[in-house]
């Protein structure tokens, strides 16, 4: 009941407007979101580390409907990779479409040099707080990732 009780003090619904909001950036936060950061930050004490965040929530369903639309883990395959065989085949807008070419120069970059920069996207190693926000059309640098993502609090447990 405690335990209850401190998630639901941390992700209010007046937040996020529907239970399923709620449960979603929770999930996401706690699974994905703050470990990936953690692992982000142990890594970055030995080698160069590059993070990111996928943040369209509009990008194309290829294999299933999700509902409410959010971006999920594996959403930004489609604009890394063609996928001739997913079952559903919805075309990326524009932006999106600006977005997959930023994102398959970074990954072409990273694969060939280390580093995912490129003139058109200066990519900064995390030192402690950069995370690329992969968003339509240009993607941005953000520092704010933990706090977005309750990291303290799910870290702290």
């Amino acid at each position: 009941d405690a335990r209850a009780a401190a998630i639901a003090a941390e992700y209010p619904l007046s937040s996020y407007g529907t239970p399923t909001l709620v449960f979603s950036a929770l999930v996401g936060d706690a699974n994905f979101a703050c470990p990936a950061l953690q692992m982000d930050a142990w890594l970055s004490r030995r080698t160069r580390t590059f993070a990111y965040e996928f943040n369209d929530d509009a990008a194309p369903w290829r294999y299933a409907p999700i509902e409410p639309p959010v971006a999920t883990h594996l959403s930004e395959l489609p604009y890394l990779f063609d996928l001739p065989d997913a079952p559903i085949q919805v075309p990326f807008s524009l932006d999106q479409e600006a977005l997959a070419a930023s994102m398959r120069v970074a990954w072409a970059n990273f694969a060939a040099t280390g580093d995912p920069s490129s003139a058109a996207l200066p990519w900064p190693s995390f030192a402690g707080a950069h995370v690329m926000s992969l968003v339509p059309s240009q993607p941005q640098v953000e520092t704010d990732f933990a706090s977005r993502h309750h990291c303290s609090f799910w870290i702290a447990r």
